[in-house]
C-alpha cells in the first residue's frame, strides 16, 4: 500500500502556487492595484484556505482545477475594482480582525490614529471608568478597539443604517468586550441621553 505522501504530484510551474502568485501579481499591476504581491498573497491565502506565511513553504503545492479558478475569479475581481476586504470579508484595524461587507465602509488606516489619541486622553484622565461614545460606529472599528484596548471604558455607539450595527455586535462578542460596548441604530447622541449604568 503506497501512502499519499509518497506520491508525487507534478505540475506545470505555472500551475503551482508560486506561478499563481507571480500571474496574478502581473495581472494586478497591469490594472494599476497598489502592494500588488501582498493582494495577490492574500486572495491566494484565501483561495487555499491557508494562512498567507504557509505560501513561502507550500510554493511549490500544485493547484487544483477548483483552487486555481477561485483564485482566478478573485484576482478578476480586485483588478475590476472590488476592494480587497469586502473580497476577503475581513480586515484588519488596531490590533484587531473585523468581519466586513458593502453594508459598511471599510476602516481607513489613518483612523487609527484617533484610536491613539483617544487612548492618550482615556489614560490623562484621573477618572478610571470612563464612557465614550462613538457616533457613526459603521462596523464598530473604534468602539471595539477602544474596549479591547482600554477594558475600564464603557462604550455607546450608534449609527443610522440597521446593517452597519448588525456587524458590530458579534465582534463585541467574539472580541469578549459584550457588556462594555453597547450598540444602537439611531441618530447622533438620541439613544445615550441616558447611558446604561457601569
Amino acid at each position: 500500500m503506497v501512502s499519499p505522501v509518497d506520491c508525487t504530484v507534478s505540475c506545470s510551474t505555472q500551475d503551482t502556487a508560486r506561478g499563481a502568485l507571480s500571474w496574478a501579481t502581473a495581472e494586478l499591476d497591469r490594472g494599476g492595484v497598489e502592494a500588488s504581491r501582498r493582494v495577490a498573497e492574500d486572495l491566494l491565502a484565501h483561495s487555499l484556505e491557508i494562512e498567507r506565511w504557509r505560501l513561502y513553504l507550500e510554493g511549490d503545492r500544485c493547484l487544483t482545477s477548483g483552487e486555481s479558478a477561485a483564485f482566478r475569479y478573485l484576482v478578476a475581481e480586485r483588478r475590476s475594482g472590488s476592494p480587497t476586504a469586502y473580497i476577503l470579508g475581513r480586515v484588519g484595524f488596531y490590533n484587531l480582525i473585523l468581519n466586513i461587507d458593502r453594508r459598511a465602509l471599510i476602516p481607513r488606516p489613518e483612523t487609527e490614529l484617533l484610536i491613539d489619541r483617544a487612548l492618550n486622553l482615556l489614560n490623562e484622565s484621573a477618572n478610571r471608568r470612563l464612557r465614550v461614545v462613538d457616533i457613526g460606529c459603521g462596523c464598530g472599528n473604534i468602539a471595539l478597539a477602544l474596549a479591547s484596548e482600554y477594558p475600564d471604558a464603557v462604550v455607546m455607539a450608534s449609527d443610522i443604517p440597521p446593517v452597519t450595527v448588525d456587524l458590530a455586535p458579534a465582534h463585541a462578542r467574539a472580541l469578549r468586550t459584550d457588556g462594555r460596548v453597547f450598540f444602537r441604530v439611531a441618530y447622533l447622541y438620541a439613544p445615550w441621553r441616558y447611558f446604561p449604568r457601569s
